[in-house]
């Protein structure tokens, strides 16, 4: 079991959540909770991500670090309600540029909804 898996079983046992309150409360399916626990799954999306913080009263920061979108030895600087991140790696500014990619189709979808 990684890093993640390990993190999310343990947040969601501390507040005494089943896998399908959790489930409830992110909007994610049971089944891939089930499947993200076990480690099967081998990289956790950021949208799902962004889905279980809130549910598990975590930072998305801290869970996109640990499925390894941030390193955690990473600069993060919030700047006009964008994270600035300074890495040397190549890969982790692919990384990086998934995860900003992802917060502006949030925000976009979010001002749709408006």
């Amino acid at each position: 079991m990684n890093k993640l898996a390990k993190e999310i079983t343990r947040l969601r046992e501390k507040k005494n959540l089943s896998k399908r309150a959790l489930s409830n409360y992110s909007k994610v399916s049971d089944a891939y909770i089930v499947q993200i626990e076990s480690g099967k799954v081998k990289r956790v999306g950021p949208d799902i991500l962004k889905k279980l913080a809130p549910a598990l009263d975590i930072s998305y920061e801290y869970l996109m670090t640990l499925a390894g979108y941030i390193n955690s030895g990473a600069v993060v600087k919030e700047s006009r309600n964008e994270y600035i991140v300074e890495v040397d790696n190549l890969e982790e500014k692919k990384m990086i540029e998934e995860y900003r990619s992802f917060l502006r189709r949030q925000t976009l979808e979010s001002k749709k909804k408006k």
